[in-house]
């Protein structure tokens, strides 16, 4: 099913977008498939299974793809595509199949900014671990601010 919306402006589009993520993620997680690829991974390892599936495709409009189009995509073409909120989506079902706390983290370099860039961190025993695949591997976002969504 699609869902069309607009998104506001500024920080309470962010706030709106990452709690529309947070329900796709919700959504996705009940999926069997997901149950099955999350009992298989641990979170450490999702980053790089991510990086393996994922093709990066910018947005001009922003859209948010639900886990189901992304499971049937890579079964039929055999990778998923999106930008960093649907990457984070997808990690974010797969964590809560897997029985894993998630959170959305949405990030801008300063208040006078718009937020640019989202990720999906995991709560593991030592601390939340973020799974960033539309990202460098080395990038850090140290001093930036952080708008955060739980799931």
């Amino acid at each position: 099913m699609i869902r069309v919306f607009s998104i506001r402006n500024g920080p309470a589009g962010t706030r709106q977008t990452l709690e529309e993520m947070a329900q796709l993620a919700r959504e996705g997680a009940q999926l069997s498939y997901l149950r099955i690829i999350g009992g298989q991974y641990t979170p450490v390892e999702y980053d790089s299974l991510m990086r393996s599936y994922w093709r990066y495709a910018e947005e001009y409009d922003e859209t948010l793809t639900p886990v189901d189009f992304q499971i049937r995509t890579v079964v039929n073409a055999g990778y998923m595509m999106g930008d960093c909120d649907d990457a984070a989506i997808v990690i974010g079902a797969t964590a809560l199949a897997s029985g894993y706390a998630v959170r959305f983290v949405a990030t801008r370099r300063g208040p006078d900014s718009q937020f640019t860039h989202v990720f999906a961190e995991v709560e593991l025993p030592q601390g939340w671990l973020r799974v960033d695949p539309t990202a460098p591997a080395d990038a850090h976002y140290d001093g930036w601010e952080r708008m955060v969504e739980n799931v």
